[in-house]
């Protein structure tokens, strides 16, 4: 029921992609709530956009994991100055299968070309 608290009602439709078991079940009718509201006023709009299309009843509407790496909100950890609090670089991030490679814009956007370049 939290996340009803949020998004509010799922759609009769919506119920049906989750668990077409439950299409019948009566959820509590709920205003959705924006997510703005629910981080503090200081959070930066890409975490909030990138997790708004996490968070979505229908799965067939949510990113891949790929597309959820790919979003702004994680430009910074493929920027080549970026370290880890203790001063130190951070892991190897870009060590992909060419199987989550197979779309080049997944490949462009993922793997910076500064590190491309090095390899």
């Amino acid at each position: 029921v939290e996340i009803i608290k949020v998004l509010g009602t799922p759609t009769r439709d919506q119920i049906l992609s989750m668990n077409p078991e439950h299409v019948n079940f009566v959820f509590p009718r709920i205003q959705s709530y924006p997510l703005k509201k629910i981080f503090r006023a200081n959070t930066p709009n890409d975490s909030v956009d990138c997790i708004s299309k996490m968070l979505n009843y229908t799965p067939q509407h949510r990113p891949s994991a790929l597309e959820v790496m790919a979003h702004p909100f994680f430009d910074e950890l493929r920027e080549s100055q970026t370290r880890l609090p203790n001063g130190q670089h951070l892991p190897d991030l870009f060590s992909f299968t060419k199987d989550e490679l197979n779309n080049p814009e997944f490949k462009s956007k993922l793997i910076p070309e500064w590190y491309r370049k090095r390899y």
